[in-house]
């Protein structure tokens, strides 16, 4: 899949698809981009804002996440402020 993509691009894109870390407890490289998709599902409310704020804070340009919205386990909605 990352060769296709690649093929269909005219610029050039260094994917580290090998890297798999533990985001809310390991050290993170700086990169130009963190992607995370599912990645965050089954975390608390403060395991997930500690999560985005991690990558965020380690990537040059940017973050790319989708998230699944939930309710706590004792009710109320999680939000995550800014």
């Amino acid at each position: 899949m990352q060769e296709l993509a690649k093929g269909q691009l005219t610029c050039s894109l260094n994917f580290r698809l090998d890297q798999q870390r533990d985001i809310l407890r390991q050290s993170l490289p700086m990169a130009d981009w963190y992607v995370a998709s599912g990645s965050m599902n089954l975390l608390s409310c403060i395991e997930t804002a500690i999560f985005i704020r991690r990558c965020y804070e380690h990537a040059r340009k940017g973050f790319v996440f989708n998230l699944i919205g939930g309710q706590r386990a004792g009710g109320g909605v999680c939000l995550l402020a800014a």
